[in-house]
């Protein structure tokens, strides 16, 4: 399951939530329990061998890795 980062447009809360993609839209404030809250956008970092992936310092084939 992801992590997501919400924020509460009544109190202001910023929090992060373990569910499923299928629940994600369904989190409430652990502050003030509006139901209704903004999922925030976020990044992540992957590292790995799959194809396209590389690790700082592995290859030569992107500018991340040089």
């Amino acid at each position: 399951m992801p992590t997501y980062d919400y924020r509460c447009p009544g109190c202001g809360a910023e929090f992060s939530a373990f569910v499923t993609m299928s629940r994600r839209n369904e989190v409430p404030c652990p502050e003030c329990d509006r139901a209704e809250v903004e999922q925030r956008v976020t990044s992540f970092y992957h590292s790995g061998s799959a194809a396209g992936a590389c690790a700082p310092g592995r290859c030569a084939s992107c500018a991340g890795c040089r």
